[in-house]
């Protein structure tokens, strides 16, 4: 009888992991079209999902800048960066993550993201479009979960761009199998599109109030922000957490483009980089990797934050001396 127990709670655990191992593999892409209205477009992208953004333009630019942004944010959030770039010649393309600002519908409601090969998609889906647009090189940045993206972006597509900026630059944990594990589970018995608890903390576990910034007027902002989002679904979750998981799948990176500069600008007090040893061991897998050019600054006295910190424009003369070398 014991044994009997045994091995029908071991089927109710592992049952949820055999099917999310499945059903990632599902993902495929469809044709994407372009519907551009001044400086708004939209993009059809995977599951049928139109994905919003917005161009900023400048004439005979230096290069066209990929934004990626964060984690549970928006766009609009970016908008003092792209008008710094924008003076300084480059043209700039940002969109909302699906789930995210404007980037959504009835399946993928704020919150929700149900694969990560969606989200890498979606950033090919933009790089093709701002290749039919221009053909001046294009940079990318990628903050927080951006920073996620933007590095997975590479295993097959690095030789799209040619440099990147990662900003709050997430490290890597290995507890996040355990939370894929967790994630699973209640993915599977509790749904798709709930709000866990659980999954909430383990996300954002060991992130103190005020993790964000110093700026206090950043905070205030995102505290009265109605665009910015409390949490994931149960699934947008455990896209993070795969997310994450993925930063040290060596053998997923074709290596297409080695010689890509990377820089990586975290401040000396963010939480999520996980300290200077979370930093140096981001440096050390891109290096792994085999990325030959990667490079980092600590800000000091930043938090996560750093495009918004109050002195923000110190980050951005770092930005530019990057783009111009």
């Amino acid at each position: 009888m014991f044994v009997k127990i045994i091995v029908l709670i071991l089927i109710i655990l592992f049952i949820p992991q055999a099917y999310f191992f499945l059903s990632d593999k599902k993902s495929k892409r469809y044709a994407w079209e372009a519907i551009a209205n001044g400086e708004d477009f939209k993009l059809l992208c995977l599951d049928n999902l139109y994905i919003h953004g917005k161009i900023y333009k400048v004439p005979d630019p230096k290069a066209v800048v990929q934004i990626v942004h964060g984690a549970l944010e928006h766009k609009e959030r970016y908008m003092d960066l792209i008008k710094f770039l924008n003076k300084k010649g480059y043209s700039v393309v940002i969109s909302d993550n699906r789930g995210h600002g404007e980037s959504v519908n009835k399946k993928y409601p704020l919150g929700h993201i149900n694969f990560l090969d969606q989200v890498i998609d979606d950033q090919l889906v933009i790089n093709d479009y701002i290749k039919s647009l221009s053909d001046k090189d294009i940079y990318m940045i990628g903050h927080s979960m951006g920073s996620m993206i933007a590095r997975n972006f590479l295993k097959n597509y690095d030789y799209r761009i040619k440099k990147l900026v990662l900003t709050g630059t997430v490290t890597y944990n290995p507890l996040v199998y355990f939370a894929i594990f967790v994630g699973n589970i209640i993915n599977f018995y509790m749904g798709f599109y709930g709000n866990s608890k659980i999954l909430k903390k383990l996300y954002s576990s060991g992130m103190s109030e005020g993790w964000l910034s110093f700026n206090e007027e950043n905070l205030m902002e995102a505290k009265n922000d109605k665009l910015m989002l409390e949490s994931f679904t149960n699934r947008g979750y455990l896209t993070v957490f795969h997310a994450m998981k993925e930063l040290k799948n060596y053998r997923a990176y074709k290596l297409k483009n080695k010689d890509l500069k990377i820089l990586s600008i975290t401040g000396d007090c963010d939480q999520v980089v996980g300290g200077k040893k979370g930093l140096m061991d981001t440096i050390k897998t891109l290096k792994k990797i085999g990325y030959k050019n990667v490079s980092y600054f600590i800000m000091p006295h930043m938090k996560h934050e750093v495009l918004r910190e109050n002195n923000k424009e110190d980050v951005f003369k770092i930005i530019e001396e990057f783009f111009n070398s």
